[in-house]
């Protein structure tokens, strides 16, 4: 286990079996404490820890196939997706019906909590982005590929043309991604909206996890960001795959990669293509089957797109959840994912 800070994670596990929740701060925001687990409210009580009207859990595909769309620069707000990541609209976060928050069309949230293995140990996806696009222009295109079974394979190319993104003001970010000991950390900011981690998180950060959460905390200010929790199933692992670990995983040998399924109940696998800065991105979603091949017509448009070298190969299990985050009036959408898989050098 590698040492870790724990000052600014304020968590306390118990040892051995512990209970999910002792009280209802212990919950995602939307539940409750009952009989030691959190639960969705059957109505009634304080309101205590319960989401706003409309500002409920959305729980959403990771990469759903949009259709294509064309090649053009764009204000941020027609962007629509974060990171290569899930496409995002406000409206897609509910907000501003009833009196509500103004929502913004540039605003996100995008807190990334995956540990990926390699034959070197374990990589992670570790941060989160608070920013405002509104004073930049990106280059955006987006086409689909469907692979053979007609499962969803979109390839993402989102790059800077000019202006720069704006980062948000919080205190810091804390992500809990299950009941072990030790296992939670904190994202703080380094600058323009980023937050990482002093260190990287413990390995195998989701054993024995049934819920992971991330809390958004405010530092209190009027530019900042409100407090805002989430919650999620946590991911399964990526095991025994092939080709092993190590490998150097060939885009245009068309290798086909197998694993053991996990048996979770609706599993789906994302199996994903990066650049360097994950400007050029191809994300493929395919039932947990323990077998995948990228489609060959995929794998041509995202060479062609030149990305930056080095290049990745994923496969992980995603679990996403995206609520409403809210700043000055102003409503964002705020996702959370929490991954956990393989990677490979790519080429």
């Amino acid at each position: 286990m590698r040492q870790w800070w724990w000052a600014l994670v304020p968590v306390v596990f118990a040892v051995g079996c512990a209970p999910e929740c002792e009280n209802d701060g212990d919950c995602a925001t939307g539940f409750e404490c009952t009989k030691n687990a959190c639960v969705q409210p059957s109505g009634g009580g304080d309101g205590r820890n319960k989401p706003a009207p409309d500002a409920g859990y959305t729980v959403i595909p990771v990469n759903p196939d949009s259709g294509t769309r064309d090649v053009g620069v764009v204000d941020a707000g027609d962007a629509g997706f974060a990171d290569g990541g899930v496409g995002l609209d406000a409206g897609d976060a509910g907000a501003g019906v009833d009196g509500g928050p103004t929502p913004s069309p540039t605003v996100y949230g995008f807190v990334w909590a995956g540990e990926l293995s390699t034959d070197q140990g374990s990589v992670y996806h570790a941060y989160g982005l608070l920013v405002d696009e509104s004073s930049a222009q990106y280059s955006v295109s987006e086409a689909s590929y469907p692979d053979a079974a007609g499962n969803p394979c979109v390839l993402r190319v989102k790059r800077l043309v000019s202006g720069a993104p704006t980062g948000l003001v919080a205190r810091d970010m804390v992500v809990v991604p299950g009941p072990q000991l030790n296992a939670s950390f904190a994202l703080l900011p380094v600058g323009d909206g980023r937050f990482e981690p002093l260190a990287d998180p413990v390995e195998r950060i989701y054993t024995e996890a049934g819920v992971a959460r991330v809390s958004i905390y405010s530092d209190g200010s009027a530019d900042s960001v409100d407090t805002v929790s989430l919650a999620v199933e946590a991911p399964p692992a990526v095991l025994e795959i092939s080709p092993p670990l190590g490998s150097t995983f060939y885009l245009a040998a068309s290798t086909t990669l197998y694993w053991v399924p996990s048996g979770s109940l609706n599993a789906r696998v994302t199996t994903e293509v990066a650049d360097v800065d994950r400007e050029v991105v191809l994300t493929c979603t395919s039932p947990d089957t323990g077998q995948y091949q990228l489609p060959a017509g995929a794998v041509s448009a995202f060479l062609a797109e030149a990305p930056t070298r080095p290049l990745v190969l994923e496969v992980r299990h995603d679990q996403e959840v995206t609520v409403t985050g809210s700043r000055a009036g102003q409503s964002f959408p705020v996702t959370f994912r929490a991954s956990w898989g393989i990677q490979y050098p790519a080429q």
